[in-house]
């Protein structure tokens, strides 16, 4: 795949020159993502009705270009090498990361209705949750106790909560993250894998 580096300035120029749905078949990405980009980069863009004034003949004003060091000054896009890819997004990281988690049989991602062989964080949040000391309780709220992961819920969402946070640690566990718990709270830490 071949990319093209545009700077903020060739970028609002492209913006400029004509509609996204044009520019975007030379594109491996949407006109909507090709905008978004744009509103990201804070570069100014053609209103409604722009591109049908021109075609209709009409002087239409264009905003002028703004220096701004507060945002990206480049982006990369990738060219469409074929009809097909031209102005279709590529995945991003995160998609491409979302996919492979759900691809994983070794992941169970779907939530329970009822906590089984629950990972020791779990067990001992709801050991915490379930004391009726007032200590562990916020008006309508549970919470656990110290050094349990930090969870606070109505007594009607109890189970449900818990059956969410099981499926969540052992996911986390499952890609080779770890958790940190202190007295107030608890952290997963993100672990490259």
């Amino acid at each position: 795949m071949e990319t093209v580096t545009l700077t903020r300035r060739e970028l609002y120029d492209l913006a400029w020159s004509a509609p996204f749905t044009t520019l975007c078949k030379k594109y491996q990405i949407s006109d909507v993502g090709l905008r978004k980009i744009c509103v990201r980069l804070a570069i100014p863009l053609p209103g409604t009705g722009h591109w049908s004034k021109i075609q209709a003949g009409k002087n239409v004003a264009q905003q002028p270009f703004t220096v701004n060091k507060d945002v990206e000054q480049q982006v990369k896009l990738t060219l469409a090498t074929n009809a097909n890819d031209a102005g279709r997004d590529l995945p991003n990281e995160l998609a491409l990361l979302q996919a492979a988690i759900e691809a994983d049989p070794k992941i169970d991602l779907l939530v329970k209705d009822t906590l089984t062989n629950p990972d020791p964080l779990t067990a001992s949040a709801q050991k915490g949750l379930t004391k009726k000391d007032e200590y562990y309780r916020e008006g309508n709220l549970l919470y656990a106790g110290q050094q349990q992961l930090r969870i606070s819920v109505t007594p009607a969402l109890l189970n449900r909560a818990l059956c969410f946070i099981d499926a969540f640690v052992k996911a986390m566990r499952h890609r080779g993250h770890s958790f940190r718990i202190t007295d107030r709270e608890s952290y997963v830490v993100l672990e490259t894998v």
